[in-house]
């Protein structure tokens, strides 16, 4: 017997049962009801399951802790998060964190982490927030209804260039914007939508191509005349100044800026998630808002008591990726099963947030559970693992909580239609699920500012 997680053994692989048909009616099953169909399939053939998709692959499917544990720690070049994200490559670009391995990728980890830990996390804290109430007065104190999911969209990326480009002038800001929006439409595009849309996602790049270009240039020079100095490696601000003195071509630049947006996305989707959950759970949207009340969302460790676990709970229904995907570089073995390059490893984070062992009633929405006990990494894992964790996990739950927060505070919210708070399906996009319906909400400005 092969010990669990080496990569040195040869034969034929050995594949768990999964569901049988067409590979094309398969395909098309998990594309039009993704949750559904890993549900169904978890019922029929347990924690493990082998979907054939034909000349698309075996994705063979893991979700109990220590098989995504075997996959997450897998020795280097056996299972590779490149090839399992290549559907992303046309977008984020051949420079992108998220289709590079090894050496490589890790050094894309390395530029990209100081903007999203330790003292990056309070730096970002006004932007975000400037962001939340630019958008409430601009929309004025009249009701609105919003797709929650564009409109969180267009929060995050104002924050996100306002970020990046602290030295940028207004039509810098504008350009940046303007062509990283039409790209971000490409990443929230339904995936039967991508081939209709890489026309706009080209013409999208190449606007922010022409651009960035006269900026990086001057940044450059201005980097170059002053090589004693170093940037703060603990702002975002300073990200792009780190791509230049590691010595990123523009191309390649763009490809982390691109990189960034995706992941904005993701949690833009989250924030339309909330919203959903708030409207399905009346007690705890009144409970949460009576908290947003008494806190200033600007102090220094700021926290509204609850919406902490509020966000780990929708995180854990709604995973931004309900899956991870890598490609078999190299024969290994996961558990009593055996995998050959050709077919690729699932992570099945939506089913692992959904096993009764981990979390009893795995079904109900209960914030509270979070209070109670701390879950392992592969038990609860809301952005992946291993080395191709998304590299937000730390960012991104403050992220949500501030911008959560703001609207909490200056806003009511409400279902477009109060007598539909459903539980609408999720949706394959590019890079993550999304509310088929995207949240429509009513938005009304509250009268007094906390």
């Amino acid at each position: 017997m092969h010990r669990p997680g080496t990569s040195s053994f040869t034969g034929e692989e050995c594949l768990p049962p999964g569901p049988v048909g067409a590979p094309q009616a398969l395909l098309a099953a998990w594309s039009a009801d993704p949750y559904g169909f890993l549900f169904r399939c978890r019922d029929a053939h347990g924690d493990c399951f082998t979907v054939d998709l034909g000349p698309f692959g075996k994705r063979v499917v893991f979700s109990a802790p220590r098989h995504l544990k075997a996959l997450f720690t897998a020795p280097e070049g056996a299972l590779l998060g490149a090839r399992g994200n290549e559907v992303l490559a046309p977008i984020v670009g051949k420079s992108s964190a998220f289709v590079l391995d090894g050496p490589a990728h890790l050094a894309c980890r390395r530029l990209m982490l100081p903007a999203f830990t330790g003292a990056a996390l309070d730096a970002s804290g006004s932007a975000l927030l400037d962001a939340v109430d630019a958008s409430l007065q601009e929309g004025g104190p009249t009701p609105r209804v919003v797709d929650m999911v564009e409109y969180a969209s267009r929060v995050l990326l104002r924050a996100t260039v306002r970020l990046l480009f602290p030295r940028g002038d207004a039509g810098l800001i504008e350009g940046v914007t303007a062509a990283l929006g039409d790209i971000g439409a490409m990443l929230r595009a339904d995936t039967g939508s991508m081939g209709a849309g890489m026309g706009g996602l080209r013409a999208g790049k190449a606007r922010l191509d022409q651009t960035l270009a006269p900026f990086l240039a001057g940044r450059r020079a201005a980097l170059q005349s002053a090589a004693s100095s170093r940037p703060d490696a603990s702002h975002m601000g300073d990200f792009v100044d780190r791509c230049l003195q590691a010595g990123l071509g523009d191309d390649a630049i763009r490809d982390q800026i691109v990189t960034l947006l995706a992941a904005q996305d993701a949690s833009a989707t989250t924030v339309a998630w909330c919203a959903h959950f708030l409207f399905r759970y009346p007690v705890i949207h009144a409970a949460l808002v009576s908290a947003a009340a008494e806190v200033d969302l600007r102090a220094p460790g700021a926290e509204i008591f609850g919406l902490s676990h509020f966000v780990m709970e929708v995180l854990r229904l709604r995973p931004p990726a309900p899956m991870a995907s890598r490609g078999v570089g190299r024969p290994i073995t996961i558990g009593e099963y055996r995998l050959l390059p050709g077919s690729y490893a699932i992570g099945a984070i939506l089913l692992a947030h959904h096993r009764v062992e981990t979390f009893p009633h795995p079904e109900r929405f209960e914030p509270a559970r979070f209070r109670e006990r701390k879950y392992s990494q592969y038990e609860y894992l809301p952005f992946g693992g291993g080395v191709h964790r998304c590299v937000g996990f730390q960012f991104s739950p403050y992220e949500l909580q501030l911008v959560l927060g703001r609207l909490l505070q200056r806003c009511h919210l409400a279902p477009a239609d109060a007598s539909d708070v459903g539980d609408p399906r999720a949706s394959w996009r590019v890079a993550t699920t999304s509310p088929s319906t995207g949240i429509p909400t009513k938005m009304t400005v509250r009268s007094e500012r906390a």
